[in-house]
């Protein structure tokens, strides 16, 4: 697999198979990482909503986020977390 870095406003995504897709993203001052994994039928996931809220609900579009997942407290990983 080649480099998974994704700078500021540039996602990367990978396909993980089974029709999983997860998209890396940079979020906030920190460039702190912020995962989208979306299924072809399921649910869709966000994992660590850092900062920048306005880019997650861009990326989720139309699409309804089924869970949020914090993988820790700190001030720079919860910043967008007050989503709805």
């Amino acid at each position: 697999m080649s480099t998974f870095h994704a700078e500021p406003g540039r996602p990367v995504s990978i396909d993980l198979g089974g029709g999983l897709t997860c998209t890396k993203y940079s979020l906030g001052p920190m460039d702190n990482n912020g995962y989208l994994l979306r299924a072809e039928e399921g649910p869709v996931v966000w994992i660590d909503a850092a900062a920048e809220a306005e880019t997650i609900l861009e990326a989720l579009g139309d699409t309804k986020l089924d869970t949020l997942v914090t993988t820790h407290r700190h001030h720079d990983h919860i910043g967008a977390c007050l989503l709805y």
